[in-house]
């Protein structure tokens, strides 16, 4: 079985926060892009390598990966024992109805 690949912690994320009081993590605009500037080293933030950046959930890890992301793509694939859908349950009425007329009746 192949080692699942995780991203990086980043300090993009929503739950990333740095844990010095007060916090030195503040967001502003560089040459267009969004940068998250820490006010402590007076530089781009290093988001997990920084001694005082924490998740909120608890999800990275030691070596600064995400353990958020491989939670969600555990969720979005769908399990071995999920049927596949019937297109006819799936359509409204309209839809349907097209679809028979498109594909014929009973015939698939």
């Amino acid at each position: 079985m192949a080692q699942d690949i995780l991203p990086d912690c980043s300090p993009y994320c929503e739950s990333f926060r740095c844990s010095r009081d007060p916090p030195a993590m503040e967001t502003s605009k560089k040459e267009g892009r969004k940068v998250v500037w820490c006010t402590w080293v007076n530089d781009e933030c290093d988001g997990p390598w920084c001694k005082f950046g924490v998740c909120a959930e608890h999800k990275m890890s030691k070596n600064g990966k995400c353990g958020r992301a491989k939670k969600e793509a555990a969720k979005a694939e769908p399990g071995h024992y999920e049927k596949p859908l019937d297109p006819e349950s799936v359509l409204d009425e309209k839809s349907y109805k097209m679809f028979k007329k498109t594909r014929g009746a009973g015939n698939t």
